[in-house]
């Protein structure tokens, strides 16, 4: 049976259009919405092997993928620096710490 008969490419051109929204909007701007689809999203049993001629397609969102996982990790790395800077900044209420941060240092 033909992937076009049995529902195989029609599956996969699902699948693969679900992954490549999830890059699309899965990055550092992530809404609540996207995130939720993330954060159940499941593969698909099933499937059966890719069709060939989806092959491009399937190396394409896989890519973009990898491009939203590494914005994402310069995301958390950045966001990980300001955490730490922030622990420097002395407490208002702490008497001994002097009154005044020079920014211009």
């Amino acid at each position: 049976m033909s992937p076009e008969r049995d529902g195989t490419t029609a599956a996969w051109t699902w699948m693969l259009d679900e992954l490549d929204a999830m890059a699309e909007t899965g990055g550092i701007e992530v809404d609540d919405e996207a995130l939720a689809r993330l954060l159940t999203w499941e593969p698909p049993v099933g499937l059966g092997p890719l069709p060939t001629a989806l092959a491009d397609r399937a190396l394409a969102v896989a890519a973009r993928l990898g491009d939203t996982v590494e914005d994402l990790r310069r995301a958390l790395a950045e966001n990980r620096r300001h955490a730490r800077a922030v622990t420097t900044v002395p407490r208002a209420l702490d008497t001994s710490a002097a009154a005044y941060l020079d920014v211009r240092a």
